[in-house]
């Protein structure tokens, strides 16, 4: 069993928010400074300092290339393809870029492949 700990929502962290000017959390281009300097210390990790909300390209880029198959055999046989509202051969080519890191395409291809999954589970329950 895994545990999960979301160290922003204990009660130590969550009364000292609450003690704090909200003016003094935001220093040196982030927000929450104070805490991510704290969590930082705690954990001796720089995780806390990201820019941004975290990073799947690399984790959708390595499902894509080990469920290949799968992917294509779904995507270019699927309700979409049949409908003929896709081109095959764009398709491939851009399943393709994006296996190799190219990643301008990758939402279309996860909204395409999340379609395709809910069709095909709401036509089975029919």
């Amino acid at each position: 069993m895994s545990v999960i700990f979301f160290p922003f929502l204990t009660q130590p962290i969550i009364e000292l928010a609450l003690s704090i000017n909200s003016y003094d959390s935001f220093n040196y281009s982030y927000n929450s400074y104070v805490f991510r300097r704290e969590i930082s210390n705690f954990f001796n990790s720089d995780a806390v300092w990201r820019k941004t909300k975290g990073q799947t390209t690399g984790v959708f880029q390595r499902s894509l290339v080990e469920n290949r198959d799968y992917i294509l055999e779904l995507c270019l046989n699927g309700f979409v393809a049949k409908a003929g509202l896709i081109k095959s051969k764009i398709l491939e080519k851009y399943i393709s870029r994006i296996s190799k890191g190219l990643t301008d395409y990758q939402w279309s291809l996860i909204h395409l492949l999340c379609y395709e999954i809910f069709v095909g589970c709401w036509q089975s329950l029919l």
